[in-house]
């Protein structure tokens, strides 16, 4: 065979083997390959999308949904504890890649939050890695690379922040972190724990830290015990564990006696079944396996804990030690912020306002807060009632300005100021101080609510058996046509809890009512049920199966001796 024949062979056998590997590339399948790793985390279910995007990569290697991949495996990873290095990586991996991908620079700036924490860890050598932003076209890399530095005292942050002060967006925090670079600044992270004499770094803050602690006496916020409780929690580095943060967040929820009780408890069994017996008292699905209540918890939790713990360090803070969120030093997981989002979840709208400082506007409670980032309301100072509360509580029909009371020279400042004092006591007692967490579990459905609801009791040496009845009205059911009327068709679910919130009894079924003559109809079912003496609590699931139409009852009951 002559080389020409050769070589037309040759290209043959590529175009065959190209043709295939292209075809093995179905687009539809390889796209929905992606949108079913993405929706997973869309869904928050990290540890699966991870576990998808890990075997698209494997499956369709160099697709033109490589990056994307690569950016929202990073940001999957970032979400997990103990995954921040992965994800690191992971970022790197893109932006060494795909170097003109639209996803850079969103990678960069993830990297960038990433150093700090690794930074405040003790790794000093992510220090390089915001250099090397420092010197990034991209202004905002630039700025981000700089305010990190800035913080943790770093002088190379100087030229870029000298550029910042000319920039509308970040010029008072440039300003600031240049006043603090400017003076004798503090060690942080390794540097702190090669301090050999703390004295001398106790004496930079005493004056301050003494002043500020004597306000923060004189203004009796939380109980002494509740404080005691906040304080044995905190922690000087910032290695939380699961359960520790569980705590913390149980904290801002739970009175100052029932968390004692949770405190007092020292085996993790008993704490762990002190929690599902908490939960499961608010479980809005009581017959499910699912706890929609506890699962928005942990939720928040972990939003809390990502997004709400960053440090701020530069040395123009008014510092107390258990309220700031400083590396080092005694401090919660995480800001006010976080608070509010484990109370309340996400805000209806957030805006900054100010240095440090957001509004956060929650429409469906009727309120709004203003609220301080990186500091927590132990001391009732970094969470305060926002206009949309005064304007609500005020009764002042907003007829005057809102911020009238901090204009010396306003004539209405006394009285907008009393009234801005009743507005936040308000506010402070029904919102702020006060332990409690608001969900709304959204059934997605019509509620069944006409339920008529009794009971009997057959009691013998034999047998205790207890007999519910219940009537429900045809009308709130999709009513379906049959010969001689109409048919209700539905799935009854009942579950029956002990004293203990333990399930005793469970049943499922779908029930058919026929010869139904009208919406007026009231048709009645049976439930029995034999259980030894005790208390007990009956859940009744109610679904229509022919309509979204839900009715969730439950009826507390008691089975005496004869």
């Amino acid at each position: 065979m002559n080389f020409n024949n050769k070589l037309m062979c040759f290209l043959i056998i590529f175009l065959i083997c190209l043709i295939s590997g292209l075809s093995a590339q179905d687009p539809d399948e390889m796209r929905n390959a992606y949108q079913a790793a993405k929706m997973k985390g869309v869904d928050q279910k990290w540890e699966e999308a991870i576990a998808l995007f890990d075997e698209f990569l494997q499956k369709y290697p160099d697709s033109k949904y490589e990056d994307d991949v690569l950016f929202w495996m990073g940001y999957s990873k970032q979400e997990l504890p103990g995954q921040s290095q992965e994800a690191f990586d992971t970022y790197s991996k893109l932006v060494n890649n795909f170097p003109n991908s639209t996803w850079v620079d969103d990678a960069q700036r993830r990297q960038i939050t990433l150093a700090e924490t690794f930074i405040m860890q003790g790794k000093n050598v992510y220090k390089e890695f915001l250099y090397a932003q420092l010197r990034k076209e991209e202004k905002d890399i630039q700025f981000r690379a700089a305010m990190v530095l800035g913080k943790i005292g770093d002088e190379k942050a100087i030229p870029v922040l000298e550029k910042m002060k000319n920039d509308e967006e970040y010029k008072e925090v440039a300003n600031e972190l240049l006043i603090a670079l400017k003076t004798d600044r503090i060690p942080i992270g390794d540097e702190a724990k090669k301090v050999e004499d703390e004295k001398k770094l106790d004496l930079i803050y005493e004056k301050d830290r003494l002043k500020s602690e004597k306000e923060a006496e004189s203004v009796p916020v939380f109980s002494t015990e509740r404080y005691a409780q906040y304080k044995s929690m905190l922690r000087t580095d910032d290695d939380w564990s699961e359960e520790e943060l569980t705590d913390f967040a149980l904290w801002h929820i739970v009175d100052t006696d029932e968390f004692k009780e949770y405190r007092s408890l020292t085996s993790v069994d008993d704490k762990a079944e002190w929690r599902r017996k908490f939960w499961k008292r608010k479980d809005p699905t009581p017959t499910t396996n699912e706890n929609e209540f506890e699962e928005e918890f942990q939720k928040r939790l972990k939003h809390s804990r990502m997004y709400f713990s960053e440090f701020w360090n530069f040395l123009s803070f008014k510092y107390l030690p258990d309220q700031h969120l400083r590396y080092g030093w005694p401090h919660a997981p995480w800001d006010a912020r976080g608070e509010l989002y484990i109370k309340y979840g996400e805000p209806d709208y957030r805006s900054p306002v100010g240095f440090h400082q957001e509004v956060w506007t929650y429409n469906r409670y009727s309120v709004d807060f203003l609220v301080k980032q990186y500091m927590t309301n132990i001391y009732g100072n970094a969470i305060a009632a926002g206009e949309l509360s005064y304007r609500i509580y005020g009764n002042s029909g907003g007829r005057i300005n809102t911020f009238d009371h901090l204009n010396p020279l306003s004539s209405a400042g006394r009285l907008t100021e009393s009234l801005w004092n009743n507005v936040n006591t308000y506010v402070q007692e029904n919102y702020i101080f006060n332990q409690e967490i608001r969900y709304t579990h959204d059934y997605k459905a019509k509620p069944i609510e006409n339920l008529i609801l009794s009971y009997d009791k057959e009691l013998s040496e034999e047998k205790k058996r207890i007999i519910f009845r219940y009537q429900l009205l045809a009308e709130e059911f999709e009513l379906v046509s049959q010969t001689g009327g109409f048919e209700v068709r539905y799935k009854e679910v009942y579950c029956v809890l002990d004293e203990d919130l333990r399930e005793v009894a469970k049943q499922e079924i779908i029930r058919r009512i026929g010869n139904i003559p009208n919406e007026d109809y009231k048709f009645e079912e049976s439930i029995m049920l034999n259980l030894p003496e005790g208390k007990y609590t009956l859940h009744l699931r109610i679904e229509d199966q022919n309509a979204d139409n839900l009715g969730i009852f439950s009826y507390e009951f008691e089975v005496n001796e004869l």
